[in-house]
């Protein structure tokens, strides 16, 4: 063997063996952090259990169907089912945007069955929910989007001020309103699109009314504290226990990927699943991101949880490390983005204050609107009390986003304004 060759087989021998070393070292690396992750389960599963995410067995429920909102509600969807396929989408989209003219009493009148289950769901003071989640990976509840057609239909007929206050001291938003406490009483992640959905639909409406009926005096000062009481029985959103539904519907997801459908599978194909490790080690992922994130956000405001989590994700999606792969991918659902992501419930929650402290001005403006208003309602997205502004012909309420809102959110364009222009008479 020549000189040569001998030079050129020893440094390809150094080279083939630096490769192995940096596959060996890049290997351990992956393995440890595999480890690592794998032998945190039990910690994690402990930890889980303490936040509620890994709950024991479910508590009794002992409600009458006939007692039961939930069970109501289950009725709505089975008639929804049967009617709404029936309305076109045109149909449909043009009844919401005020434009179906004489079509819209069609759709109202056939749609009875379902609005007078919801109504009646609405009147009952107790629900308790039993969901079953193992027909679907992940999925949020399908009665939902009965209820919130059915609460647009009921929306829609407040067209006068007898609709807004009854002969009982009641008003017609109250079923709705309590529709949405049962609604979020489910925890299910698709509770936070629902509840908002239903609360901005009446409260959209219900500022149109009071518009148009204002400077006619057809609504008093006592109709508006009314209204405030019903308004307040709103139960505030608390975005926690949705939160841990999510977390375990994202655990059980994983762990339960060999009972997926073929398309539900192809969310993690590129994942490897052919060690017991790499399962441990995910799933021990996807309880650590939850209970971090519902410890950190415990007792906080709820602009400061939403910004919490959005920065969790946004961190995991940095990532490179194989055992956030799961929890990552599991964020690219639309159930997970329109769930805990969702952000249209904290605008709900801005114009149900919004709209409390307007009517706490037109309590006091039966003679006119004042030049200056002492607010004491909290803005959700400015985490401070409201301005009031006297315009020409009425008034607005509104708050500046708080600072604490990074540059590249979404919530930095938000400017909710309550504007008040009564029509004249």
């Amino acid at each position: 063997m020549n000189a040569r060759l001998k030079k050129v087989l020893i440094v390809g021998a150094i080279l083939f063996g630096a490769v192995l070393l940096l596959c060996a070292i890049g290997g351990t690396w992956i393995y440890q952090g595999l480890m690592k992750s794998a032998n945190d389960l039990t910690n994690q599963e402990q930890l889980a259990i303490k936040n509620g995410i890994l709950a024991g067995d479910e508590s009794e429920r002992s409600l009458a169907p006939t007692e039961n909102a939930a069970v109501m509600l289950k009725h709505a969807f089975d008639e929804w089912q049967a009617l709404r396929p029936q309305i076109t989408d045109e149909r449909w989209e043009s009844f919401l945007n005020g434009t179906a003219g004489e079509d819209a009493d069609q759709i109202v009148v056939y749609m009875k069955p379902v609005t007078d289950l919801v109504i009646e769901a609405g009147k009952t003071p107790k629900v308790q929910w039993n969901i079953d989640y193992s027909s679907g990976a992940f999925s949020s509840y399908p009665v939902w989007p009965a209820v919130v057609d059915s609460v647009k239909i009921s929306a829609s007929l407040l067209g006068t001020p007898a609709l807004i206050t009854s002969s009982n001291g009641s008003t017609t938003i109250a079923s709705p309103l309590q529709v949405s406490n049962h609604i979020l009483a489910s925890h299910d992640p698709g509770s936070l699109r629902a509840t908002a959905e239903i609360r901005r639909s009446v409260l959209t409406q219900l500022g149109k009314v009071l518009e148009a009926n204002w400077m006619n005096g057809r609504v008093s000062s006592e109709d508006c504290k009314l209204l405030i009481t019903e308004l307040e029985k709103a139960k505030p959103i608390d975005p926690l226990p949705i939160w841990r539904t999510t977390a375990y519907l994202q655990y059980s997801t994983w762990e339960n990927y060999d009972k997926l459908t073929d398309d539900q599978k192809k969310l993690f194909k590129d994942i490897p699943r052919d060690h017991p490790t790499m399962i441990d080690a995910g799933s021990s992922e996807i309880l650590k991101f939850w209970n971090d994130a519902l410890a950190e956000a415990q007792g906080k405001w709820q602009l400061e949880q939403l910004l919490l989590l959005a920065r969790k994700v946004d961190a995991l999606r940095t990532k490179t490390e194989q055992p956030q792969m799961p929890l990552q991918r599991l964020w690219e659902l639309d159930s997970a983005k329109s769930g805990a992501g969702s952000v249209d419930w904290l605008l709900t929650e801005e114009l149900l204050q919004l709209t409390i402290q307007a009517l706490e001005v037109l309590t006091v403006s039966q003679n006119g609107f004042p030049e200056k208003f002492d607010c004491k309602r909290t803005s959700v997205i400015g985490m401070k009390e409201f301005t009031y502004q006297r315009t020409a012909n009425g008034f607005k309420i509104f708050a500046e986003p708080s600072n604490l809102i990074p540059a590249n959110s979404t919530l930095t364009d938000v400017k909710m304004v309550y504007e008040f222009n009564p029509t004249k008479k």
